[in-house]
């Protein structure tokens, strides 16, 4: 069942997470609906995986700095 209608089109969607799991889940759904999807998550491996199945030119973002808590 294909979808005919893009109801994000236009749109940016931002992801966190979007390495995997959840996170990856949706960016690939906001893509699917015609979002362009900005991902960002810790592990640049799997954000460039999960960005090379998205049809729309993700936004990919890098960490710069962690913080950890006590």
């Amino acid at each position: 069942m294909g979808h005919q209608r893009r109801p994000l089109r236009g749109r940016t969607v931002l992801v966190t997470g979007a390495a995997r799991g959840l996170g990856a889940a949706m960016a690939r759904e906001c893509d699917r609906y015609g979002a362009s999807v900005a991902l960002l998550g810790l592990e640049a491996p799997l954000l460039a995986e999960v960005a090379g199945t998205l049809r729309h030119p993700p936004h990919t973002g890098r960490r710069t700095s962690r913080t950890t808590r006590p």
